[in-house]
């Protein structure tokens, strides 16, 4: 499982180009960004005109977005107070979590979320100074009951030494400026790891 995630701006016609060019090597986009509504729907839908899947297209933390939209995911932060309300009144919504603990991917287990996000896996610029989750965590996330993606600092380079047991991978920067050919590079990477 590849989850893209965007990078936290404005999302430009480039930004549309490249995630619609990954569209079928990836399984969702998560829309994590600080557009304003009106302009974010504006790029959803044009996006999903340019034939990227709309059953790709993850909400992040907006359930008016997912609702105006008609999406069919939400993945929610961990802080997150209306996900079991949510879950309950939304049956039909694929439903995801990031996720910094066992304890809570075991919850999310128990809500019967589709995946958790865990992270940091290797240092990353978007948590400076902050280690990243020691092997003894890792093993104890991945044993729950729930596909878990790994999330944080992946690369190319290095997720031939991603600790085993992982559903998939999640990233920004990597599916950000990941070309077409780096993409068939890292789906070897990633058969080659399951």
């Amino acid at each position: 499982m590849f989850i893209a995630i965007t990078p936290y701006r404005n999302l430009t016609v480039q930004d549309l180009e490249h995630y619609r060019e990954l569209a079928t090597d990836i399984d969702g986009l998560i829309l994590r960004t600080p557009m304003p509504m009106d302009q974010l729907e504006q790029w959803i839908e044009q996006i999903v005109r340019q034939g990227f899947p709309k059953d790709k297209l993850i909400a992040h933390n907006d359930i008016q977005l997912l609702e105006r939209q008609h999406l069919s995911a939400i993945h929610f932060k961990e802080s997150a107070e209306e996900l079991e309300s949510f879950v309950d009144t939304h049956p039909n919504i694929r439903v995801s979590q990031s996720t910094h603990s066992a304890a809570t991917i075991q919850r999310a287990a128990n809500l019967d979320l589709d995946f958790v996000l865990y992270g940091h896996i290797f240092p990353t610029k978007s948590k400076p100074g902050l280690a990243p989750r020691t092997v003894e965590e890792i093993k104890e996330a991945v044993a729950q009951p729930i596909p878990v993606v790994a999330l944080g600092g992946i690369t190319l380079t290095n997720i031939s030494q991603l600790p085993k047991g992982f559903a998939g991978i999640a990233a920004i920067s990597l599916f950000e400026n990941v070309t077409t050919s780096e993409m068939k590079a890292l789906r070897k990477e990633w058969s080659d790891y399951v």
